[in-house]
């Protein structure tokens, strides 16, 4: 398939998924989160160690100077505290709290309950090919360059 007919699937596509996937998954988030602000609680909460920022911004593809500003709200509401670490007291570690725990709980059994729903109108067969073209959309992404690359 050549570039502009993948172009054309593309902004084809972007109003199907923002009404479909974008649009339940901002209205289930908490008035005044945005989802870069999820995406940030959502790894730190995953991760098995506090993160500093430029940690945090290489596995979610970010730039530090927007982290800065991102990371600073979310610690004013609560969901993630700053700690210094213990080996090198010059680095600022990110640490998810309870709040922030209890809130990718709660936002993903509801995400995940719309999800199965939407899935679930489906056939089968439109199952098996959604679930396999996500698959395959998610190993281009991966492939993509990154960051500065761009």
């Amino acid at each position: 398939m050549d570039t502009k007919e993948i172009t054309k699937l593309l902004f084809t596509v972007q109003p199907h998924w923002h009404n479909n996937i974008g649009k339940p998954f901002k209205k289930v988030m908490l008035d005044g989160l945005s989802p870069a602000m999820f995406y940030c609680i959502n790894v730190l909460s995953k991760s098995e160690n506090d993160l500093t920022i430029t940690e945090l911004g290489k596995k979610l593809d970010m730039p530090k100077q927007q982290l800065t500003k991102i990371t600073t709200k979310l610690v004013d509401s609560g969901f993630i505290e700053r700690k210094t670490d213990n080996n090198d007291r010059r680095l600022i570690l990110l640490h998810p709290t309870n709040k922030a725990n209890n809130y990718i709980e709660s936002f993903s059994k509801h995400i995940e309950n719309y999800y199965i729903e939407m899935i679930n109108s489906l056939s089968e067969k439109d199952r098996d090919n959604f679930g396999k073209s996500l698959k395959t959309i998610l190993d281009v992404f991966e492939k993509l360059p990154k960051g500065e690359n761009k």
